[in-house]
């Protein structure tokens, strides 16, 4: 596949993209190859966007978060080639740093008029349900109308315009060997938007309890949330129709729980 790798593994995670473990030029790497890339605006470049503001800010300044280095990439298949952070993937209970303090250090990215962002994803996403032969489309866009007005006018109040993971779940989640960060990986969902995203995304994913004095901020957040998440389970709801129906229903709740 390209000049140089050794030893491909296929990886038995993620759903959206093809992974690979294996060496390149000597160097432990994962490969990651993007296919059907108009799901959710070009998850190729997104992640390059988000990788690369990370590294320009200067990565010494990071006490808590290890992400990911850019090795190589060939713009023209979508194939990327990061760095392989070693380490354990791990269960909400095995976390050994704050959440707090790993968010904290992604949210110091900031951009005055970011090319991603929370509200215009939820408007694509919408677009995108309209489009497709599904079964329980109607549903969803009878369920996510009222959500509609309710998610834009949050995100104009609330948005910092701050990068955030999109997809901060447990098991995007690595305690790094020999060191005191926590990684952060599969950056393909990454966007702009107001500062808990993340930790709302974690408490609703991960099924997290966040400490008292940020839970009504994350409250206001988890409808967005369940939006997304339910968005991304009816482009693949071939997987598992019942998590579809459960997201699903989860979303009906907050839709009448707006109205």
């Amino acid at each position: 596949m390209i000049t140089g790798c050794e030893n491909l593994q296929l990886l038995n995670t993620g759903l959206s993209i093809k992974k690979f473990k294996a060496n390149y030029n000597n160097d432990s790497v994962v490969i990651r190859v993007y296919e059907n890339d108009e799901y959710y605006g070009d998850r190729y470049l997104r992640e390059k966007n988000a990788l690369e503001a990370l590294w320009n800010y200067n990565r010494k300044n990071y006490q808590f978060l290890e992400f990911p280095k850019i090795i190589e990439e060939f713009d023209e298949n979508k194939i990327r080639i990061l760095e392989w952070i070693e380490g354990n993937q791990i269960s909400v209970n095995e976390i050994t740093i704050s959440i707090l303090d790993v968010v904290s250090e992604i949210n110091n990215i900031k951009q005055l008029h970011p090319k991603y962002s929370l509200i215009n994803d939820i408007l694509s996403h919408l677009q995108n349900i309209k489009k497709m032969n599904i079964e329980d489309k109607n549903r969803y866009i009878d369920l996510i109308s009222p959500i509609l007005d309710y998610c834009k006018n949050l995100l104009v109040e609330k948005s910092d315009n701050i990068l955030v993971h999109g997809d901060f779940f447990h098991e995007n989640l690595i305690n790094v060997k020999d060191s005191e960060k926590l990684g952060v990986i599969d950056w393909e969902y990454a966007t702009y938007g107001p500062k808990y995203y993340d930790l709302a995304y974690f408490h609703v994913f991960s099924e997290w309890s966040p400490p008292s004095e940020i839970i009504n901020e994350i409250n206001l957040l988890k409808p967005i949330v369940i939006s997304f998440i339910c968005h991304w389970y009816l482009n693949f709801q071939n997987l598992n129709r019942k998590l579809c129906i459960y997201w699903l229903n989860r979303l009906e709740k907050c839709s009448k729980q707006i109205v």
